[in-house]
């Protein structure tokens, strides 16, 4: 696996004078009159500048696409515009807002004066919902769906997302049907709207997609529903507490929800399977779907879901929703950490406070120090070892071959990891011990201090796609606590230190830290050609007490997983001996 700074759709030409020049006489061709909007368009009270915004982006863009002939000379002017907008169901909106939205941006396309379009709004907008992405792929599969609906000359498709709980991250693709009539060329006009108002408001990045709490369940449903195809029954088990009212509901509201869309047809041939009132035994085919809910502190009125499908001890899908409640219930829901009536025994840590069905940020310690780069390490001290830049300014994987089966027993295990060509799982014989001194007479030893025990955590580890070929962008997300985490990449027994640096790392309202790499960050992760066939693990390590892993350290802690990383297993989590948190997950290469 091998990272990039991101794709370059295409390549940029140098700066020539005229091009201003062209670009204002091509935007002045477009600038003929057009209808005043239909009456009854719908305006949001204070969207007026977002109106503005519309106009001035479409002029630019329709500019673009007349500059670089991505027209065909034989389409009728002026160029009629179809808008799709956002579709009913969509995860992210209430009702209200997803159509507050769509009239806000038609009544935008409509009143762009200066632009000569002819807009009309698409009745089958839903037709094009199961294509949801913004990447190049997503948008080739677009293209060839507008083709297949016959759509306009300057079809433009409506995508949102939430990157907060108030706002909406509206992206409009605009496609141009050429001379040979297929849609060649695309762009993008993307603005963050406040969502009480509608008003433009400030760009702004995060690792969140808030959606609403059926928005959540229908993707939860469709994400899991291939997985209970096989299955006699569904054991649902929920963190709600009754006292916490909404969070009681929210449950309820599931199982409305898992029987609403027990009915639509998944590709599974039959309805989801039934859920089950008692608890399945051990080793029974009854699998279990773990819906957590955690009510964060920050941003307010908001939820945290962890579904979790567990059968036969193997855990089958994880994913975490972001929630945009909207409501003021949750507030009832915070329980403050209870406060001990005495300090803890010396050389103890105190015992944890544990709420049912909620989480309490407070207690949590803060997050230790960022430790060294695991990838930094893999490459030695300092910049010694350390990948040059690409002329993109992307840094490539460090591969530092391990074979865990065939350890050398040379006790070569000690030093910086970047020490050697390869890590061994060999380790050093332990020293003799030396006799101690005997003590004088009348002074008292002072006391050894206590021996750092472990206290990070692994909220959540995540990777995807399932399966994937080569040049397949994966997306890993890891949510840890206390600890800096330390990433490999395991296949055909060889283990490559995956930097740290690569991952895009957001601090959460509860105190935990999310580190992200998927195809919407910065640098990204994917399969290359090498990668051999069949199971690509990804290997996460999480210590609070080793802050800059050494060569023996990530010897000790790979050689305590081996059978894990031979083993058939996709996806597991737990602890090893020291303490020290792990987590393994797994994408299949396929032909």
């Amino acid at each position: 696996m091998a990272s990039t700074g991101g794709s370059i759709l295409r390549q940029r030409r140098p700066a020539r004078p005229w091009r201003g020049v062209v670009r204002s006489a091509l935007a002045a061709l477009v600038a003929l009159p057009m209808a005043v909007a239909a009456p009854g368009a719908a305006r949001a009270a204070g969207a007026d500048d977002t109106l503005a915004l519309i106009e001035a982006r479409l002029r630019d863009t329709v500019a673009d696409v007349l500059t670089r002939n991505c027209i065909g000379p034989q389409e009728p002017r002026p160029f009629t515009v179809t808008f799709y907008g956002l579709p009913i169901g969509d995860p992210h909106f209430t009702q209200n807002d997803r159509q507050r939205i769509n009239d806000l941006v038609l009544t935008g396309l409509r009143e762009a004066r200066r632009v000569a379009v002819d807009v009309s709004a698409a009745a089958d907008a839903g037709a094009l919902a199961p294509i949801a992405g913004l990447g190049t792929p997503d948008q080739n599969q677009l293209a060839t769906a507008l083709s297949r609906l016959g759509s306009s000359t300057l079809p433009i498709v409506l995508k949102a997302s939430r990157p907060e709980p108030g706002v909406a991250r509206i992206d409009l693709s605009v496609f141009a049907r050429g001379a040979d009539g297929a849609y060649g060329c695309n762009r993008s006009i993307a603005f963050n709207l406040a969502l009480e108002s509608l008003e433009p408001q400030a760009d702004s990045r995060s690792p969140r997609d808030y959606l609403t709490l059926e928005g959540a369940y229908r993707l939860a449903l469709a994400t899991l529903a291939p997985r209970l195809k096989s299955l006699p029954g569904v054991y649902l088990k929920t963190s709600a507490d009754p006292a916490c009212a909404y969070l009681d509901r929210a449950a309820e509201r599931f199982q409305d929800a898992y029987y609403g869309n027990g009915t639509m047809d998944f590709g599974a041939g039959r309805e989801l399977p039934d859920l089950l009132i008692d608890e399945p035994a051990a080793g029974s085919d009854v699998a279990t779907l773990d819906l957590a809910f955690t009510v964060p502190r920050q941003p307010a009125d908001t939820l945290d879901i962890l579904a979790s499908l567990r059968a036969k001890g193997r855990l089958l899908s994880r994913q975490r929703y972001a929630v945009a409640a909207e409501t003021d219930e949750l507030e009832a829901c915070r329980d403050e950490p209870e406060v001990a009536d005495g300090p803890p025994p010396s050389g103890e840590d105190p015992e944890p406070v544990e709420t049912a069905g909620r989480t309490v940020d407070d207690a949590a310690p803060p997050a230790a120090p960022e430790a060294a780069d695991p990838g930094d390490a893999a490459g030695g001290g300092g910049n010694q070892g350390e990948p040059a830049p690409r002329a993109d300014g992307t840094v490539p994987t460090v591969p530092v071959p391990v074979d865990p089966l065939d350890a050398p027993a040379d006790g070569s295990a000690a030093g910086p990891a970047a020490d050697g060509p390869a890590i061994s799982f060999a380790t050093e014989p332990e020293p003799e011990p030396e006799p101690e001194p005997e003590p004088e007479p009348i002074a008292v030893p002072d006391p050894l201090p206590p021996a750092c025990r472990e206290a990070g955590q692994i909220l959540d580890f995540s990777v995807g796609p399932a399966t994937g070929r080569t040049g397949d962008r994966l997306s890993l997300r890891a949510l840890v606590r206390q600890c800096t985490p330390t990433f490999f990449g395991f296949a055909s027994g060889k283990v490559t230190p995956i930097p740290v640096r690569i991952f895009e790392k957001t601090e959460t309202a509860s105190g935990a830290t999310a580190y992200e790499s998927s195809p919407r960050t910065r640098a990204k992760l994917y399969l290359e050609e090498t990668d051999p066939l069949g199971l690509n693990k990804v290997v996460l390590f999480c210590s609070s007490c080793v802050a800059e892993p050494q060569k023996s350290d990530l010897v000790d802690w790979l050689g305590g997983i081996r059978d894990e990383l031979s083993s058939e297993r996709r996806a597991v989590a737990a602890t090893l001996p020291g303490g020290v948190g792990y987590a393994i997950g797994s994408v299949e290469k396929v032909q």
